[in-house]
Parts: structure tokens; C-alpha cells; sequence
């Protein structure tokens, strides 16, 4: 083996260690964020179901931008799925869920509440809008990341995919909830 990989080498490197580093972490995060809400539930403290809905948001944010954004906008650093799978695949899938059909909505409404302090807060606040159907929401990204998983070359998947894909097909609790999708 050489010391001096091609271009192609390298990017598939970085393609590898982005799927095994943060894409594995923020889709753990989601995951586990939303157990942490559900468990919450019967916690009188707004404060503890608020940290847990926020970080929700967040890295359903995060990864929205990765499976729902066909162009990378303002950074060309963004990682994409279609960076990894094929763009058509992907598309039919999208299109097939909620999440993409409220594509502005999404995102708009993560900004106004979570990621800025803006006066559109008054609308929310204390209102049923301000009510995330997290359920909704955590279905839709558990189908696309197993969609995204399984479609994904076997050169990118290490050991920390491989433990992120067995928890999506095999968690009791992730089966018995998205049973009714």
C-alpha cells in the first residue's frame, strides 16, 4: 500500500470518516434526544422537556439540511446524502414523506424558535404551533436514515454505522413505534 493516495482516495477517506464521526453522532443524538422527550412526558419540569425537544430540533435540523437540501447553498463544505447515494433513489424516497413536502416549513419554524430570537416568537409561544409533532417527525427520519444506510456502499460502513444500523432495524421500541407507519 502507498503512502500517497489519489484524490479519489482521499475523498472516499473523508466520505468514511464523515459517515463513522458525524453523521453517525448527530443521527445517535436525534435518536437519543427523542427517547430522552418521550421519557420526559411525565416530568412536571418544562425546563428538562424543553432541553430535550431543543436538541431534538437541532439535530433533526442538522440532519434535514443532510437528506432534504439538493444544493449546498452558501458552503460548499456541506456534506449531502447525495454525496453518497444516488440522487434519483434518494428523491423518490423524499418525496414520499411529509418532511419534504413541508420543506420550508420545516425549516422556518426551527429558525424562528430555536435558532434565532426573533418577535415571530410571540406567535408560537404558549400557542398549539409551538407543538412539535415529534413523533411525525422522528418516523420520517428513522425510514430515510435506514433507506440512506442501506443504500450506502459497504466501503463507507465501519463499525460505528454498522452499530447506528442495527439500533434502526433492531431496537424493540424504534419497531414497536414506527409499526403503525
Amino acid at each position: 500500500m502507498t503512502d500517497i493516495l489519489n484524490n479519489n482516495d482521499v475523498l472516499d477517506a473523508q466520505k468514511k470518516e464523515f459517515i463513522e464521526g458525524p453523521f453517525c453522532y448527530e443521527t445517535n443524538m436525534l435518536i437519543y434526544s427523542f427517547f430522552k422527550f418521550l421519557q420526559l412526558q411525565i416530568i412536571i419540569n418544562e425546563n428538562e422537556k424543553n432541553v430535550s425537544l431543543e436538541t431534538f430540533i437541532l439535530h433533526g435540523r442538522i440532519l434535514y439540511e443532510f437528506y432534504f437540501f439538493n444544493n449546498r447553498y452558501k458552503d460548499e463544505d456541506d456534506a449531502k446524502a447525495f454525496d453518497f447515494i444516488d440522487i434519483n433513489k434518494l428523491n423518490n424516497i423524499r418525496n414520499s414523506l411529509n418532511l419534504s413536502k413541508k420543506d420550508f416549513e420545516y425549516k422556518f419554524k426551527s429558525n424562528k424558535q430555536l435558532a434565532h430570537l426573533t418577535y415571530t416568537r410571540l406567535n408560537y409561544d404558549n400557542t398549539e404551533e409551538k407543538n412539535w409533532k415529534i413523533e411525525e417527525i422522528m418516523k420520517e427520519f428513522v425510514y430515510i436514515s435506514k433507506f440512506f444506510i442501506n443504500e450506502l456502499s459497504d466501503d463507507y460502513k465501519g463499525a460505528n454505522i454498522r452499530k447506528l444500523q442495527s439500533l434502526l432495524d433492531n431496537s424493540y421500541f424504534l419497531n414497536e413505534f414506527l409499526k403503525d407507519s
